[in-house]
């Protein structure tokens, strides 16, 4: 089991399916998906969920970066160790 960071500013945790709707919107953006190296654009429906099965099956090292003030709106996602089809 991974475990979860957690400090005063931000967790760091495993990627979770109610991350996918997130994840998703992200992805279809080209403002963001620009800079990533392997990202489909368009980025399909669905996609987002079957990257979060994938890396767990597959057991990726995908973190959800959340920053902990109401205000700040940001979310991330870090990859460490992935493969190609995830």
């Amino acid at each position: 089991m991974i475990e979860t960071l957690m400090t005063r500013r931000l967790v760091l945790r495993p990627v979770e399916e109610r991350d996918a709707a997130r994840i998703q919107s992200l992805c279809a953006d080209l403002a963001v998906t620009r800079w990533l190296a392997r990202v489909l654009h368009p980025y399909p429906d669905g996609e987002a969920a079957r990257f979060i099965t994938l890396s767990r099956e597959r057991r990726h090292k995908n973190w959800a970066i959340e920053l902990t003030r109401a205000d700040w709106k940001a979310a991330h996602l870090a990859t460490i160790g992935g493969g190609r089809d995830a």
